[in-house]
């Protein structure tokens, strides 16, 4: 969809923002994030879940 219009209540709840764009959203490289979710796993597992 092209030129929509939301009001500015729902727009705050977006995920870019009250005055970003769809262009403007950073997106993750899960390829990335997944190389480190072994060792963020052990890491929560270590230092938040034992206490």
């Amino acid at each position: 969809m092209k030129n929509v219009s939301v009001k500015p209540e729902t727009a705050r709840t977006l995920p870019w923002g009250e005055t970003g764009s769809v262009k403007s959203l950073m997106l993750f490289n899960w390829a990335d994030i997944n190389a480190l979710r072994a060792g963020v796993v052990d890491t929560w597992n270590r230092e938040i879940a034992r206490k």
